[in-house]
């Protein structure tokens, strides 16, 4: 019985100490379930998903037009992700913010007097119904755009949704339980 709690306590250890999996843009935050909208010639590019998306600011002309990509949350909860902000405009970053949307409010990430590659970690309590996205947006929409990078993205599940195990977990338990089934058949010969 001692051994079967130390194979026990050894499993559950190894098991805390994989690494959690991100939801990232997959289940029920895959780019599909998201409304992209785009002005001028802005792009959101979902390619790089379930990792990461990116998003492009307008340098077509016009003034005040956005990148936005929102999604309706399903639980409450909080948000969680990483960005990696670089612009090209020769005025640097102050024309071409970035930032994330809760509701209607933008809240604007980059500094506008700052460096032009920027880049952060971000964690944001949200409500189930809430309308979150991110944002690109571009001032004057001339002299260089601005392309932001977002990554390790993970959002509330719905209490109906289930995701998967991180690979690294999934071995890890399945390494544990067959060799308690090989010390069980050795204990019992």
């Amino acid at each position: 019985m001692k051994n079967i709690r130390m194979c026990s306590f050894i499993l559950g250890g190894l098991l805390c100490l994989s690494t959690p999996a991100f939801a990232l843009f997959d289940g029920d935050y895959a780019p599909v379930n998201w409304t992209a909208t785009t002005s001028g010639d802005g792009v959101i590019d979902t390619s790089g998903a379930p990792g990461s998306i990116s998003m492009t600011s307008n340098n077509a002309g016009g003034s005040n037009l956005n990148q936005d990509f929102t999604i309706a949350l399903f639980a409450n909860g909080v948000v969680e992700f990483d960005w990696d902000f670089s612009t090209n405009d020769q005025d640097g970053p102050f024309f071409d913010p970035f930032g994330y949307l809760l509701n209607t409010t933008f809240f604007q990430l980059t500094l506008d007097n700052g460096a032009v590659n920027q880049s952060g970690s971000e964690s944001i309590n949200v409500i189930i119904g809430d309308v979150f996205g991110f944002r690109a947006h571009s001032t004057d929409g001339i002299i260089g755009e601005a392309t932001t990078v977002i990554s390790k993205f993970s959002g509330p599940l719905s209490s109906g949704t289930h995701s998967l195990p991180e690979p690294s977990t999934m071995i890890l338990l399945g390494t544990g339980l067959v060799g308690l089934a090989a010390w069980k058949r050795k204990k019992a010969a």
